[in-house]
């Protein structure tokens, strides 16, 4: 670029680039940032900016570092000539410029001439050299900085640990094995006493307690009547109707109907650990509505009973404690009992004395027996190991007809916890 009497030419190699005109060299624009605290001047090109528009912004420039912002692009800038004259004019200007634009049109124009360039402002880096390049397809990469590099191992080692711990130390699994098993039971007659405050193994004396709930239930019942139906043309129908042996035998079934109901409530609001006794029900009715009266046409009969009821409950874990020892006794030596086969169940029950409040019962306790296993052992060998391996140690190590059965949660795990803690071990019956 050579200034003679306010004009410029545009020089290339000694040669002027267009010979026959001359391109008025504008005033100096303003500039469009500084960055006093990072230690250089930002200049922003324009899209339409011509070189000597670009040459007046970078004169313009206060400190001798210059950051030269392309964000879309700009033709001058695209040819090896453009870049070559800018490079030139700064060089002679005393600037030191870095090019920031994503454009691989520049950037690659930038490249070939050995222009420094970043992808963003806050990689300008002046006193350095340009940073190294990778071509791909015809696309300029840049290598990332040591601290980029470092992020993304961090990040990959982050991820890396993450997915271990997913799939290694997370999943819950849980295997059940069916070993050959013996049947065994254990009866004892009990004596439910709501006096007594514990368990009298010489007397055989176990203690209860009242417990009462409301309840409400409804019921429908099938009607035995009939009554005539009028029709258009023709004579009259014949249609089941209430009939007034319905409503009675729906009273009647108001005890048994509020006692089953308030087993159920009993049972769900105690859970396992209580054994209820519908036998010392004590059944109050507060009002018996049925839907329909006597002579209705209908199919069905829909009552509602509405009371209370108590009866006497035990603790399981009271009932069980006397049978137990005796059942223990039959377990045959090398043998041990599946928890998960043990059911407790009455056999018979009464006569309940109403004015005691007590109730003989006879309770039966019945389980399965299995050749011993040791459960630690087998854990120990299935941690970390795949749906199939599992599977294989399970089944040498019980020789049972029934497979054994496998879950993992997830369901997707492709392998169980290498956590032995996370690993359950069940034994089941297959006929329970």
């Amino acid at each position: 670029m050579m200034e003679t009497d306010g004009t410029t030419h545009v020089m290339v190699d000694g040669q002027a680039d267009q010979p026959a005109a001359l391109i008025p060299l504008p005033a100096p624009s303003r500039i469009d940032g500084l960055s006093p605290a990072l230690g250089y001047s930002t200049i922003l090109v324009d899209r339409n900016d011509r070189l000597p528009t670009i040459c007046g912004k970078l004169d313009a420039a206060r400190l001798p570092d210059v950051a030269i912002s392309v964000p879309r692009g700009n033709s001058a800038l695209s040819t090896p000539v453009g870049m070559r004259l800018l490079m030139r004019h700064a060089d002679r200007a005393g600037k030191s410029i870095v090019l920031v634009t994503r454009r691989q049109s520049v950037r690659q124009i930038a490249r070939a001439e050995g222009q420094p360039y970043v992808g963003s402002e806050r990689r300008v880096r002046f006193g350095r050299g340009a940073r190294f390049q990778a071509l791909l397809g015809g696309l300029d990469l840049p290598f990332p900085a040591a601290s980029t590099i470092a992020w993304l191992i961090g990040l990959l080692v982050l991820i890396g640990g993450t997915v271990a711990l997913i799939f290694a130390v997370l999943p819950d699994a849980t295997l059940t094995l069916f070993p050959p098993a013996t049947a065994i039971s254990q009866e004892a007659l009990f004596s439910l006493d709501t006096v007594a405050n514990r368990v009298d193994p010489a007397t055989a004396v176990v203690p209860a307690a009242r417990h009462r709930v409301s309840v409400v239930r409804a019921v429908v019942l099938p009607v035995s009547g009939s009554a005539p139906r009028e029709q258009t043309s023709g004579d009259p129908i014949s249609v089941p109707a209430v009939d007034s042996d319905d409503i009675t035998r729906a009273q009647k079934l108001a005890v048994p109907a509020l006692t089953e109901q308030a087993l159920q409530e009993l049972r769900l609001r105690y859970g396992a650990g209580w054994e209820f006794f519908p036998q010392t029900a004590d059944v109050q009715i507060t009002a018996i509505e049925p839907a329909q009266t006597a002579g209705a046409a209908a199919a069905f009969l829909t009552v509602t009973y509405r009371g209370s009821v108590s009866m006497l409950g035990a603790r399981e874990a009271d009932l069980r404690g006397l049978l137990d020892s005796a059942l223990s006794r039959q377990v045959q030596a090398g043998k041990q009992v599946i928890d998960s086969s043990v059911r407790l169940s009455v056999v018979k029950a009464g006569p309940f004395d109403k004015v005691a409040d007590r109730l003989p019962v006879v309770m039966r306790l019945d389980a399965s027996t299995a050749p011993a296993l040791d459960v630690g052992r087998v854990r120990r060998a299935l941690v970390g190991k795949s749906r199939r391996e599992a599977t294989a140690i399970a089944e040498r190590a019980t020789a049972a007809a029934h497979p054994p059965v496998l879950k993992l949660s997830p369901g997707w795990a492709p392998w169980l916890p290498r956590l032995g803690s996370r690993v359950k071990i069940e034994l089941a019956a297959a006929n329970p």
